[in-house]
């Protein structure tokens, strides 16, 4: 593992403990009494301990959310990749970052102003809770989106920000769902291309924590 994809790791683990209220996932064995004929059942299965409302918002669930990271990895991440929101509601608001933000954060107020200029993207998508479900869906203009793209000027001097918004086309691209767990998504975004502005491809695997809006 390199020292990147270690960061990232730790991130999120630090993110689930502390920012969610803090949580530990827990292993627990089910059938540590006999069963009515006497015999142990030695199925165990994952569970969670966390603190008052951690578990009910989604994002409890450290062993889960390590698993989905590493799977997104070996997939290949999405450029710079760091942080990832499912927002479950009517429409499910799949929300990635190239630096971390809060679950169901407002990305243009969040990164756009920001005074300094650090190179960095933060996208999101409204896609069918379906989605979940059915593996691959290919966007569409009912899938209202933005992007916040921040980088450089020529010369590395000034600061370009750019807020794009899914037009009348919407985003181009596949939203793919390959891994589903009770606190996190692995998902991946191929041919993903923006109506407007000059943004690089930013294509590939993501880990995405389940949360509601708060």
């Amino acid at each position: 593992m390199t020292g990147r994809q270690s960061r990232i790791a730790l991130n999120t683990l630090l993110m689930l403990l502390f920012s969610a209220g803090g949580c530990l996932g827990t292993k627990r064995s089910i059938g540590d009494q006999p069963d009515a004929d006497g015999t142990e059942d030695e199925t165990s299965e994952t569970g969670s301990q966390c603190e008052d409302g951690a578990e009910d918002s989604g994002t409890c669930g450290g062993v889960d959310a390590l698993d989905c990271s590493a799977r997104a990895e070996e997939m290949g991440l999405m450029p710079d990749f760091d942080s990832g929101w499912a927002v479950e509601g009517q429409r499910l608001l799949v929300q990635l970052g190239a630096r971390e933000f809060s679950c169901a954060a407002d990305l243009r107020e969040e990164f756009y102003d920001m005074p300094s200029c650090p190179p960095l993207w933060a996208f999101e998508i409204q896609v069918p809770v379906e989605v979940l479900d059915a593996g691959t869906h290919t966007l569409s203009p009912d899938d209202e989106g933005g992007l916040v793209y921040l980088e450089h000027g020529a010369g590395g001097d000034g600061c370009s920000r750019q807020w794009i918004k899914s037009a009348a086309r919407g985003f181009e691209g596949q939203l793919t769902v390959h891994h589903v767990t009770e606190s996190c998504i692995v998902g991946e975004l191929t041919s993903l291309e923006f109506p407007s502005g000059d943004v690089p491809d930013l294509s590939g695997a993501f880990a995405a924590h389940r949360c509601t809006d708060p």
